[in-house]
C-alpha cells in the first residue's frame, strides 16, 4: 500500500472521527464555524439558495451542501428510510430498500485474538490490513481490522436478519471463534439498505454529497472516504469563487462525482455469488465513461486488487485541479470573441471622438487689416442730404 499508492490504510472508529471533526471546527482560525443542532430546516429553495426554517425565518445562502446521511424513517413498508430535500435534486424520492440483511459491529482487544490458540494463526502475521471471509451460501460475511493504534480489533458480521446459528456454521473453527469473543454489551446492529446509484447531486445552489447522495455497503469500506473526496473536491472547485461562479462549478463538481461514486456505488453493493458481476456490469454503464478502461475480471473479491487499483490510485485533488483548469480555459475561450469585438467597437468610438475634437478644436477666421491701417472705432457718419 505505502510503496503503490504513497500511504498506508487507516481505520478509525466513527466517534473518534466525529470529535475530531469537531475540534477542528472549534479550532478554525478567521472563518469560525457554528454548528446549530437545534433548528429544524422545513424547506429549501434551490435555484435561489434560501433555507427555510421552522420557525418562520429564511436565510439565503451561496452555496448550499445536503449532507442528511440515510434520512428520516416514513410509513412506508419495512421501515424505509428517505432523505429529505433529495426529490427537490433529483425528481424523485429515491427510497432505500430493505436487503433482508443486518450488520453487526463490535470491538475486542487485539491482545485477544492473538493469545487465543484458535484464532492466533488468522492474525499473527496480519500487515494492518483487512481481513475479509465470506461464506456465499449463508450470505454471510465478516470483516476485521486493527484500529485505535493497534490496540483494538473491529469485527462487522454481515448477516440474514434475525441472526441465527446457521450463519457461520459452515465457517472454519478459527473463524467461528471471531464471532464467540463477542461481548455481551456494546454490539450495534444496523439493518443493511440499498438504493440505485443516482444520477444527479446537484440542483441550482443545492448539492447532495456523502450517505445521502450515495448508500454503499460497507464491504468496500468506501463511505466515508467518498464523503471526504467529496468534501476535497468543494475546497478545491470553490476556493476564491464569486456568487456567479457557483452553479458552473457545480455542475463540474457533478461530472467529476457521477464518474467517481457512481462505479464505487455499484462495486461496493455488488451481490456476492456468481450472479454480482452481471449485475455489476449493467449498473455501471451510466457512469463508466471509458470504454478502454477494464473492469475488475470476474471473480475479483471486495478489496482485492483491481477493486484497490480504482480506489486508491485516485488524487481528488489532482483531478480537480485539471478540471478545473480546463474549465477556466474553456471560460476564457468562450470570452475570446466577445472581448474582440468589444475592443473593435472601443477602437471605433474611441475614433469618433478624436475627429469630434479636432473639428470643434479648431480656432475661428479673424479678419486681419493691412499693417499701418487704423480701424476708427466711432460710427460712420451718414451722407448729407440733397
Amino acid at each position: 500500500m505505502q510503496e503503490r499508492y504513497g500511504a498506508a490504510l487507516r481505520f478509525l472508529r466513527h466517534g473518534h472521527l466525529h470529535s475530531g471533526l469537531l475540534e477542528h471546527l472549534n479550532a478554525t482560525e478567521g472563518h469560525p464555524v457554528q454548528l446549530n443542532l437545534t433548528t429544524e430546516i422545513a424547506g429549501i429553495d434551490c435555484e435561489e439558495g434560501i433555507i427555510r426554517k421552522s420557525d418562520g425565518t429564511c436565510v439565503q445562502k451561496d452555496l448550499i451542501v445536503l449532507a442528511n446521511g440515510l434520512g428520516v424513517r416514513t410509513s412506508a413498508p419495512l421501515n424505509t428510510f428517505m432523505c429529505r430535500f433529495l426529490s427537490l435534486i433529483t425528481g424523485n424520492d429515491c427510497p432505500l430498500r430493505d436487503t433482508g440483511l443486518s450488520f453487526f459491529r463490535y470491538l475486542a482487544p487485539a491482545q485477544e485474538f492473538l493469545d487465543d490458540p484458535d484464532t492466533r494463526p488468522l492474525f499473527e502475521n496480519q500487515n494492518g490490513d483487512f481481513c475479509f471471509f465470506q461464506n456465499f451460501a449463508a450470505a454471510t460475511s465478516i470483516v476485521t481490522y486493527l484500529c485505535e493504534a493497534g490496540q483494538t480489533r473491529a469485527i462487522s458480521v454481515f448477516a440474514k436478519r434475525p441472526p441465527s446459528e446457521g450463519a457461520t456454521a459452515d465457517f472454519h473453527p478459527s473463524i467461528r471463534a471471531i464471532i464467540r469473543k463477542a461481548p455481551e454489551e456494546g454490539i450495534f446492529s444496523y439493518p443493511l439498505r440499498i438504493r440505485d446509484p443516482l444520477t444527479k447531486y446537484v440542483r441550482g445552489r443545492v448539492v447532495v454529497i456523502g450517505d445521502a447522495a450515495h448508500v454503499f455497503r460497507p464491504q468496500q469500506g468506501q463511505g466515508a472516504s467518498s464523503a471526504i473526496e467529496s468534501a476535497g473536491c468543494l475546497e478545491v472547485l470553490f476556493s476564491g469563487t464569486r456568487r456567479e461562479d457557483v452553479e458552473p462549478r457545480l455542475k463540474l463538481f457533478e461530472q467529476l462525482r457521477l464518474r467517481r461514486c457512481g462505479p464505487m456505488h455499484v462495486f461496493s453493493n455488488m451481490l456476492p455469488g456468481p450472479d454480482g458481476y452481471a449485475w455489476m456490469v449493467e449498473k455501471i454503464k451510466p457512469f463508466w465513461d471509458d470504454p478502454t478502461k477494464p473492469l475488475p475480471p470476474p471473480g475479483s473479491r471486495p478489496m482485492s486488487f483491481p477493486f484497490r487499483e480504482f480506489m486508491y490510485a485516485y488524487d481528488i485533488r489532482e483531478e480537480s485541479r485539471k478540471a478545473l483548469v480546463g474549465y477556466q480555459q474553456q471560460k476564457r475561450s468562450e470570452s475570446r470573441p466577445i472581448q474582440t469585438r468589444l475592443r473593435r467597437y472601443l477602437r471605433e468610438i474611441l475614433s469618433i471622438i478624436k475627429r469630434l475634437m479636432q473639428r470643434f478644436a479648431r480656432p475661428a477666421h479673424v479678419h486681419k487689416e493691412p499693417p499701418g491701417k487704423i480701424r476708427s472705432s466711432s460710427p460712420t457718419p451718414s451722407p448729407p442730404p440733397r
